[in-house]
């Protein structure tokens, strides 16, 4: 069975101490790539030098350097716009894959040459490269699977993303498709949301339920730092998600239950963050209530509490389990059941 080539991209800033160990991994992939394109963002540690050496070493990597920094998006589209493979992998340079990924990914895509990504689970690691256990994410299939468009959509509107940016795999031709590096401008920090939603709701997306990357969870990292510009800034970056999803390069795709979903997720995940962040500042996310779609009775009775300032983390904890499927709150009370009694 013919596979298909991959091209992989690798964003870098300042990350020499962690490059050693992702392009290890990359080079140690039971399935080579056909190229590595490694991009550095104008670092000012050793990256670039660390990353010239991988390449001197292994023919299939190669080094692009911007004379300025320009930030991930950018980063991202400098790697996409050199990419010769059938299939495209954007690597963080501070994570790891498995040396099983890119075979066992290309593998399913093969199989299933219509879908327009395929992902996995993961593991977490800490700064030091220590197994922190299973990063939780919804297990959709208990073996590896294709969904079609229509069911990409209605998994998500039922269960939440499963996908993870870190371990898709994308057919390029979906994502040429999508425009997304057309839209860096427009889309930020939701870059990586919108290509996951396209090509999925486009094509359909595969799944392979085994932890086949490692997530190094760093508070400084590019993807956390874009929490800290406050609720309104959030709010603004995922309206600017939405007007790229309801475009013209989307038209047909998402039905107004899948912006229902969006929307109660992406809320849910801000309040997460911001009682994780900022528990002291609870009372500021009863703004957020105005671009909650449909609320409940519960929903109201949580922001009514907010604005009086009766609740705090804990109560927006309990709410955010409390209006989930019951299937889920049954997945968090296991989680916590095992952390007592000393699981991962």
């Amino acid at each position: 069975m013919t596979t298909g080539t991959l091209s992989v991209v690798v964003p870098c800033y300042n990350h020499a101490r962690y490059l050693p160990t992702a392009l290890g991994a990359l080079a140690a992939q039971s399935a080579a790539p056909l190229e590595v394109i490694i991009v550095d963002d104008a670092s000012t540690d050793d990256s670039a030098s660390v990353a010239r050496s991988f390449a001197a070493r292994h023919p299939f990597m190669s080094v692009v350097r911007h004379g300025a920094n320009r930030g991930v998006p950018e980063t991202l589209k400098t790697g996409w716009e050199r990419c010769r493979g059938d299939y495209v992998a954007f690597c963080a340079a501070d994570d790891m894959v498995r040396p099983r990924l890119f075979e066992k990914s290309l593998s399913l895509l093969a199989r299933h040459p219509r879908a327009g990504l395929c992902s996995t689970l993961a593991d977490l690691i800490d700064e030091d490269g220590r197994e922190l256990g299973p990063y939780h994410t919804r297990v959709i299939s208990p073996r590896p699977v294709y969904l079609s468009p229509a069911e990409f959509v209605s998994t998500y509107e039922r269960e939440g993303s499963w996908l993870l940016t870190y371990s898709a795999v994308y057919r390029r031709a979906a994502l040429a498709e999508s425009g997304a590096f057309a839209m860096t401008a427009e889309l930020l920090r939701n870059l990586d949301a919108y290509k996951i939603f396209f090509a999925g709701a486009k094509y359909g997306a595969c799944f392979i339920p085994e932890r086949l990357v490692c997530w190094r969870r760093l508070e400084d990292s590019w993807g956390f730092r874009s929490l800290d510009g406050g609720l309104r800034e959030s709010l603004e970056h995922l309206e600017r998600l939405e007007r790229c999803l309801r475009g013209p390069r989307c038209a047909g795709l998402f039905p107004e239950t899948f912006f229902q979903a969006f929307w109660r997720r992406s809320i849910d995940v801000i309040i997460y963050e911001h009682c994780r962040r900022r528990p002291e500042s609870v009372r500021e996310l009863a703004q957020l209530e105005a671009r909650l779609p449909r609320p409940t009775r519960l929903d109201r009775a949580f922001f009514a509490a907010l604005r009086r300032g009766w609740g705090g983390a804990g109560l927006a904890k309990a709410y955010i389990t409390l209006h989930k499927p019951w299937a889920e709150r049954g997945r968090l009370l296991a989680r916590k059941l095992a952390g007592l009694g000393g699981g991962a």
